[in-house]
């Protein structure tokens, strides 16, 4: 149950790290040390919630709720 619960949590954080790994231009392209290692997900999970969290906390979401609720109101 623990390790569905860190897999759930930790996807933005797993795929951020993979598109480190992935990409030839990081430092880390096809370091599997590093891609497995789970302080760069948490890191990376941790660091998108905040920014996530952030962004909700400035108001950026109620605009776009708004243009989606305009755009299923007219039909």
């Amino acid at each position: 149950m623990l390790a569905v619960l860190d897999y759930c949590i930790t996807a933005p954080g797993r795929l951020a790290v993979w598109l480190r790994w992935a990409m030839p231009t990081s430092r880390y392209f096809h370091d599997d040390e590093a891609r497995d290692d789970p302080w760069w997900r948490w890191s990376l999970s941790g660091t998108f919630y905040a920014g996530l969290y952030g962004a909700a906390d400035a108001g950026l979401f109620e605009g776009l709720w708004a243009h989606i609720a305009l755009a299923f109101a007219s039909r």
